[in-house]
């Protein structure tokens, strides 16, 4: 048909000083989590917007990841009286101390703003000692604190919980 006026080039550009290249105006994987339209040459807005439900996610992801570890801690220290068999954890004081020592860092002031702890943000434990969570409560301070939620789940304060001392390789540290 007709003749080629331009021939067609990758999208370039920078991101922090950072040089991007993509065969398409679409970039993915500069900055984690975000993808990138190219519209035109020139100086660039990116507007981000909070993605509150993979916040909420990675909170949750904590609460499972504690219960699985209580749930592991039980199932290898139990003891069946019908058959006479034990867990390989079964009367080894140690796990009490760490579950006990687990529970109480969970709950132990960390925040530097105004969530200082995991219950400001809805945790709870239940009657069989395992992490529930007040989803409202956690919602709320995503959309009301999330400056401080980050503090918090980043432990970027210090702990006010001086009685825990962590045992390893026979030295307290």
């Amino acid at each position: 048909f007709g003749q080629q006026i331009t021939a067609a080039q990758n999208a370039t550009g920078f991101v922090d000083g950072v040089p991007i290249n993509s065969a398409t105006n679409t970039v993915a994987g500069v900055v984690s989590g975000l993808t990138l339209t190219l519209a035109s040459e020139g100086a660039a807005t990116i507007t981000v917007n909070r993605d509150s439900s993979k916040i909420k996610d990675s909170v949750k992801a904590l609460m499972t990841a504690y219960n699985d570890a209580v749930d592991f801690v039980r199932q290898n220290s139990k003891f069946d009286p019908e058959t006479v068999q034990s867990g390989p954890l079964f009367g080894d004081q140690t796990v009490s101390i760490v579950e006990n020592s687990m529970s109480q860092l969970l709950f132990s002031n960390v925040g530097s703003g105004s969530l200082a702890n995991l219950t400001s943000i809805g945790f709870t434990f239940d009657d069989q000692g395992k992490l529930q969570l007040n989803e409202s409560q956690l919602d709320t301070a995503i959309a009301t604190k999330l400056d401080d939620l980050r503090k918090l789940m980043m432990a970027t304060g210090s702990s006010t919980n001086s009685n825990i001392k962590f045992v390893t390789s026979g030295t307290k540290t």
